[in-house]
């Protein structure tokens, strides 16, 4: 997990998924390009973690694969 210094913007960033996916249920055309961005993002976290530690080999791997 994210250490002291890097805690809060995983924070940040599940609370504003959570609430463009609530906006989106409640009916809100938010447009699938923006949530499509949002998960990239996630994804590119991922990424530079492995990126900047090779022995977080986990971080490569596809959730769903």
């Amino acid at each position: 997990m994210a250490g002291k210094s890097g805690g809060w913007a995983l924070g940040v960033a599940l609370v504003l998924l959570g609430v463009l996916l609530l906006l989106q249920n409640l009916g809100v055309e938010l447009g699938r390009v923006l949530l499509g961005l949002v998960f990239l993002g996630g994804g590119g976290g991922f990424l530079v973690a492995y990126l900047r530690d090779r022995s977080l080999w986990w971080a490569s791997i596809p959730g769903g694969g």
